[in-house]
């Protein structure tokens, strides 16, 4: 887990081995950074609280898909929605206030 919005799947049954440890970063959503990378102790409360989340959904999730997978602009970081258990994982995190809508552009600020 690196986040609330990208997570480290291994996906050594379906990949070649120097492909298997993706990077996966959540289409359509955007939640606070943690630890240094926050701005202020806000984002970093907040984005430990979505970490949490995201961690908890997935361990307790019975079926994980990794659905549309398409190369993200940062090397070796794949863009894809998590379905769990049948719901989207993006979904999850907007509905619950962990994360709010990104299309891949300039992000705001998690700050007030």
């Amino acid at each position: 887990m690196l986040d609330g919005d990208t997570v480290a799947v291994d996906a050594s049954s379906d990949m070649p081995p120097e492909l298997a440890d993706l990077k996966v970063r959540l289409r359509g959503v955007d939640t606070p950074e943690k630890g240094g990378r926050a701005k202020c102790d806000s984002e970093r409360t907040a984005g430990q609280a979505a970490t949490v989340f995201t961690v908890a959904t997935l361990e307790n999730a019975e079926t994980v898909i990794v659905r549309d997978p398409d190369w993200g602009k940062w090397g070796g970081r794949v863009i894809a929605d998590l379905i769990v258990d049948g719901r989207s994982l993006s979904e999850l995190l907007l509905a619950t206030g962990h994360g709010r809508p990104y299309d891949g552009g300039k992000r705001g600020s998690w700050c007030e």
